[in-house]
């Protein structure tokens, strides 16, 4: 996530570069962006590589997995954020979901296999519903809140021109976007849904 204007001119480079090279790395093209970006991941792996160079966060998305990391959280003392893995906007966004990976496989919908395609569960939830889904983390959610919050201060948050989150039909936690509970390359699909 970005969160300065330098943040986002690294994240725009490591997209780009994501997309033009066959072998990229993230361990390898991640830059030392302490203070312009936030990594969140699940993976201990990455986290473990990159916690010198970017802020890291744990990410934990409610499901079977969410205890087991929340202990690697803590086994690696890099502190958890709650997301919901979010792929679209609303609940009723999945049958689009469905449509958009058969368009990129080139695919008909009869004939798009189940693990190209994400869970109906993976939309943008309002808070409740996500502290509904994660009542054993709430440092989590906690972590979410501040991470946005530091995001908008800083006018990289996607609320951060001055509209309202209802004027785009998000649901809000206070006076912050529902979107903090998302991960870095969901973000960019919720902005073009």
């Amino acid at each position: 996530l970005a969160q300065t204007p330098r943040g986002y001119e690294l994240l725009s480079q490591l997209i780009s570069d994501r997309h033009q090279d066959e072998d990229f790395s993230l361990i390898r093209n991640m830059p030392n962006s302490r203070g312009d970006l936030v990594l969140l991941s699940p993976d201990p792996v990455i986290l473990k590589a990159l916690r010198n160079r970017v802020e890291c966060w744990t990410e934990i998305v409610p499901g079977p997995s969410d205890r087991s990391l929340l202990r690697m959280a803590a086994e690696l003392k890099i502190p958890p954020v709650a997301t919901n893995a979010v792929h679209f906007a609303a609940k009723d966004d999945h049958s689009l979901h469905r449509l958009a990976r058969a368009i990129d496989l080139n695919r008909a919908l009869s004939a798009l296999p189940p693990e190209e395609v994400v869970s109906p569960e993976r939309w943008l939830k309002p808070a409740p519903e996500m502290e509904k889904l994660l009542p054993n983390c709430p440092e989590a959610l906690a972590n979410s809140v501040e991470i946005a919050r530091r995001g908008t201060s800083t006018g990289m948050g996607c609320m951060s021109n001055g509209m309202p989150p209802s004027f785009f039909g998000l649901p809000t936690l206070g006076d912050l976007p529902a979107t903090i509970f998302v991960s870095t390359p969901n973000v960019v699909m919720i902005l073009c849904t």
